[in-house]
């Protein structure tokens, strides 16, 4: 099965808990007060405003990955199966190769100056920390069926152009 994580602008209040939650998650700890004051969970997802719009910085698992085609240690891989592009850290040098060519400035060092990271769709999980954690319903989780038509509906609805054809 095919994962995809939405995002829908228009109902996400900025209240950071997909970020909390997916830091939580990197760390392997499930209650925030668990975080020991020093710990800096690895940026696998923020939030930014574009234009007065929320937007999150992520990976999205492209299609043809630059990240992958980037990375000296091949640590960067796409999933034959689910689509998604996993990093493996345990082969990864940390020279930042890959986030030099994200076009998303999803990919971060992970906070060791060791490794990389990135969102890897929480593959372990039925539903990614990050859409659970999503109360608004503005991150959620598709099979990617119909994904383009839905693509398009929503961009002539921000424009306000309804049904154009």
């Amino acid at each position: 099965m095919k994962r995809r994580l939405l995002f829908r602008p228009e109902r996400c209040l900025l209240c950071h808990s997909c970020v909390l939650a997916c830091g939580l998650e990197a760390l392997g700890i499930d209650d925030p007060r668990e975080l020991a004051a020093e710990s800096r969970p690895p940026r696998r997802l923020a939030m930014t405003l574009a234009a007065g719009t929320p937007w999150p910085v992520r990976c999205r698992h492209c299609t043809h990955p630059p990240c992958a085609e980037a990375c000296i240690s091949g640590s960067i891989v796409r999933d034959g199966v689910t689509g998604a592009v996993r990093h493996r850290p345990d082969t990864c040098v940390g020279c930042g190769s890959c986030r030099l060519v994200c076009p998303f400035g999803a990919v971060a060092p992970d906070g060791t100056d060791e490794c990389m990271t990135k969102c890897n769709l929480c593959p372990d999980d039925a539903v990614p920390r990050c859409v659970a954690a999503c109360l608004s319903g503005a991150l959620a989780l598709s099979d990617g069926e119909g994904e383009g038509e839905r693509k398009r509906a929503f961009a002539r609805e921000m424009i306000g152009g309804g049904a154009h054809g």
